[in-house]
């Protein structure tokens, strides 16, 4: 309870004390009584900026105004319980002066319980703008004030909080944040922990299955070299039982070259019949005879059939392609021709803007050889074509757009081999066997058919198919037919 004074007397009674205080230690009981005189009933602390109500009662201006700000009634002394009809506070400056004098006493702990409350409550950061301790937290401006701040213009308004209420918020988000965290990263770490077991599951399996693999590919290679060596020594004794001219040597070189181009021998044997390059001395005619041979025994000991008879499809050939009356030989014409009454072209056949056609046989399975006489000029193409292949319009030769083909060489006779299986399209120059272009490792998955672009320069012969009645090696014996066009 605070007793109100005369303010001469107060301050005589102020003075009395301040001389006592400076005396020894019996008068610390007086100083106490003083102590609890200069102190706020509100927050229980020594006066900040005091002021006297009407009724001489005395509180701190943020205490007092925030006591207003809260309480039902306004204008009510909290000690008295007397109203006011207007709100008047007056500064007390006699008592700020004492409550300052006070304060530079530095009074020990025991020598007031008030202080030894405020104490208690730990010095903490003050508000740099009046001084006071931080007790409010504004949630408008996330931001810790005081209770002056609290009732300023600045802050009224806003949304506000007791200090300690939200740091005790604070803490048990901290808690429950650190178990979601906990949470989760176990959860991660068991994911990661499963998805590494099944990865390397699935890197040992695949790792099983091409060694498998690998080991089922050796064998198959081992087998087939067997059977090579048997063959090649069959023949090198064959050899050696004639007359070593040199149209046998030629023979022999020529044939050793074609299995090394087929990959049919090992470097082994490729090294004991290869010992130096043989220049071929004969004339022409022979040598030509002696290809024709070579490519007999290769098409029935590799191949195991012999060169195959193709006719060309009337329904597939553009219109700006003429056929010949055996379907053996195409030509490039400059007028449109009228679709044959018997075989007529459907919409989904025929090559409707490219002058390509195809052959009427196709391939699903095996190993096949054709011969193709292409003419003196460069532009033609010939291959294989899927049976789903794409023929509106421009028409794009490559393997992802079903076409694989080879051309523009200056090459008049040329020898196609066709390896389904094993995913290969060979060309060989036919006059003498000599490689031109291999497509490897293609996927071969429907039915192929022979593809033909003749040249279209006006002078050019007809593309011709060389098929074993017609086949190039009676060619020099025989008069050139053509067919009629």
């Amino acid at each position: 309870m605070i007793i109100a004074v005369p303010s001469s007397d107060f301050l005589l009674l102020f003075l009395v004390l301040e001389s006592k205080m400076m005396s020894p230690s019996p008068e610390a009981e007086l100083a106490e009584s003083l102590a609890n005189e200069v102190t706020c009933p509100i927050c229980l602390e020594l006066y900040r900026d005091p002021v006297r109500l009407e009724c001489e009662h005395n509180f701190c201006r943020a205490c007092i105004s925030t006591y207003w700000l809260q309480g039902d009634q306004a204008y009510t002394c909290p000690q008295c319980r007397e109203i006011f009809p207007q709100l008047q506070l007056k500064t007390n400056r006699l008592l700020a002066n004492i409550v300052q004098r006070v304060r530079r006493l530095r009074f020990d702990s025991s020598a007031s319980p008030v202080t030894n409350r405020r104490e208690s409550v730990g010095s903490g950061p003050v508000c740099e703008k009046h001084q006071e301790k931080l007790k409010v937290f504004c949630k408008e401006e996330d931001v810790a004030i005081c209770v002056v701040c609290a009732v300023s213009k600045e802050h009224k308004d806003h949304n506000m909080a007791p200090i300690q209420e939200v740091l005790q918020s604070c803490k048990d988000s901290a808690v429950d944040l650190k178990k979601h965290i906990c949470t989760e990263y176990d959860e991660l770490l068991q994911f990661l922990q499963a998805e590494k077991e099944l990865l390397c599951s699935q890197l040992q399996a695949d790792q099983t299955r091409l060694e498998q693999l690998r080991d089922d590919q050796l064998k198959k290679i081992q087998e087939n070299m067997a059977e090579i060596e048997e063959e090649v020594k069959k023949l090198q004794a064959k050899f050696e039982e004639e007359e070593e001219n040199d149209f046998q040597v030629l023979v022999k070189v020529t044939l050793f070259q074609n299995l090394f181009l087929l990959g049919f021998c090992s470097s082994e044997v490729r090294l004991t019949f290869f010992p130096f390059n043989l220049i071929p001395v004969n004339s022409e005619k022979i040598l030509y005879c002696a290809l024709k041979k070579i490519q007999k025994a290769a098409c029935s000991c590799f191949i195991s059939t012999a060169p195959c008879t193709l006719t060309l499809d009337p329904a597939s050939a553009n219109s700006y392609l003429t056929l010949s009356d055996d379907l053996a030989s195409v030509r490039y014409c400059y007028t449109p021709q009228a679709q044959l009454p018997d075989d007529p072209p459907t919409e989904e056949s025929r090559f409707d803007f490219c002058a390509c056609v195809l052959a009427k046989q196709g391939f699903e399975t095996g190993k096949h050889y054709w011969e193709v006489e292409v003419g003196a000029h460069s532009d033609w193409d010939i291959g294989v074509a899927a049976e789903s292949a794409g023929r509106d319009g421009w028409i794009i030769l490559t393997p992802d757009n079903g076409y694989w083909t080879y051309g523009h060489q200056l090459c008049p006779l040329v020898g196609v081999y066709l390896d389904y299986e094993g995913g290969q399209l060979t060309f060989f120059d036919a006059t003498d066997m000599s490689h031109l272009h291999t497509h490897v490792d293609a996927s071969f998955s429907e039915k192929l058919y022979p593809f033909f672009y003749p040249s279209a320069e006006s002078t050019a012969k007809p593309l011709r198919l060389l098929n074993p009645e017609n086949c190039s090696c009676r060619k020099n014996t025989q008069t050139e037919t053509t067919g009629a066009f």
